[in-house]
């Protein structure tokens, strides 16, 4: 169970955000799952105030937009057992601007990225 998850065709906007602890067993459990890379949308991804995301399953934040996404004073950690960051952006975000940061896992290769990257095969 992801603790908050958006899908929208426009502009997405959130503000200090919470989500600890999701995803139960093997199913997948992100904090935040925002979404709204559809056919023809340019809207980006605002995360602003702080925002903690960590404790979950999957990745603390994961990102899908053609737009740009903008993230400030995000805490993630301990996140990611089934895949290998905290913060994950879809491919083919313009620009992933990451501000105030404090990022760590347990079993992450890269804690935080300012580049977008793809989600691992596991976390699908």
């Amino acid at each position: 169970m992801t603790g908050l998850a958006v899908y929208s065709r426009g502009l997405i906007q959130a503000a200090n955000l919470t989500a600890l602890g999701n995803g139960v067993g093997l199913a997948s459990g992100y904090g935040a799952f925002l979404r709204n890379d559809y056919p023809g949308s340019t809207a980006g991804i605002t995360l602003s105030g702080s925002s903690n995301l960590s404790g979950n399953l999957s990745d603390g934040l994961y990102l899908r937009s053609y737009g740009p996404a903008l993230v400030n004073n995000l805490t993630a950690s301990d996140n990611g057992q089934l895949g290998p960051t905290s913060t994950t952006a879809w491919p083919h975000t313009q620009k992933v601007t990451l501000t105030g940061r404090s990022c760590s896992t347990a079993t992450a290769h890269t804690a935080c990225s300012s580049s977008p990257t793809a989600p691992s095969p596991s976390a699908t």
